[in-house]
C-alpha cells in the first residue's frame, strides 16, 4: 500500500494491523515492554502500524524517524489523529517518548 494512492493515513483495515505484544500483569510484568502498546489496543487505523515502526527504526537509528514523525504531525495539524488511530496520550507514550522527553 502507498501513502499517496491508498490513502494509507485513514485506512481501517485489518491489513496494516500489527499484532501487537501480549499484555502481561502480576510481579512478573514489571518492565514488560509489551504493556507500553496498551493505549493502542482498541485503535483502528495505521496508529499501530506506524508505532511498530517507530518502534523498530528506534532500535536501528535512535530518535531520527520519530523526531520526523512528529515534525510531520506537527506540520499538518488539520489531520484527524484520532481518524489514524492515534489515542489521546500517543506522544507521551513510552512507545513514542524520545529520550524520556515527549514531543
Amino acid at each position: 500500500m502507498t501513502a499517496h494512492h491508498d490513502r494509507f493515513w485513514n485506512e481501517t483495515s485489518t491489513r496494516i494491523a500489527p499484532k501487537l505484544p501480549k499484555h502481561r500483569s502480576g510481579s512478573h510484568a514489571k518492565g514488560w515492554w509489551g504493556n507500553d502498546w496498551d493505549i493502542f489496543r482498541k485503535s483502528s487505523g495505521p496508529a499501530a502500524f506506524l508505532t511498530m515502526e517507530n518502534y523498530l527504526t528506534s532500535q536501528i537509528d535512535g530518535p531520527a524517524w520519530t523526531e520526523k514523525f512528529i515534525s510531520l504531525m506537527d506540520r499538518h495539524p488539520q489531520i484527524p489523529k484520532s481518524d489514524m488511530g492515534f489515542p489521546d496520550g500517543w506522544r507521551v507514550s513510552p512507545l513514542w517518548r524520545v529520550n524520556g522527553s515527549a514531543h
